[in-house]
């Protein structure tokens, strides 16, 4: 199964942007590893969603995300729609989206939070090793 992300996602909402480091991490774990277990120890409950949602790659889980960029984020991956990141306001979370659902890394250079950007890279090259970086 070909994982599918954000960071922040990862995704990746607004207020993601402030997300604990220590989330951003355990999500990228979760990601990487195809963890969903590994998603119970994020505690922003809207990036614990959104890492459960992507690990089980189950879109119905998405609708429980109170942040509407995340939420888009969160169904434009877990349904494979990259048209779908073309609504999400927050320039980050759209790069994060398209990055991961065009499969393209590159994608996440553009991204301007470091963690997000080191996230959205192990995500979409499916590398754990990446997600020890994100202080």
């Amino acid at each position: 199964m070909k994982l599918k992300t954000t960071f922040i996602v990862t995704l990746m909402m607004a207020y993601t942007l402030s997300a604990a480091a220590s989330d951003i991490k355990n999500s990228c774990d979760a990601m990487t590893l195809q963890s969903p277990s590994r998603c119970d120890s994020i505690e922003d409950s809207n990036l614990r969603s959104n890492c459960v949602a992507i690990t089980l790659e189950s879109p119905s889980r998405c609708y429980s995300i109170e942040d509407s960029d995340v939420r888009r984020n969160c169904v434009a991956i877990t349904l494979d729609s990259p048209s779908s990141c073309d609504s999400i306001e927050n320039s980050d979370i759209r790069k994060n989206c398209l990055a991961n659902t065009l499969n393209s890394p590159s994608l996440c250079d553009g991204i301007q939070n470091s963690d997000m950007r080191i996230n959205c890279a192990a995500v979409t090259l499916e590398s754990f090793g990446l997600c020890q970086s994100i202080q």
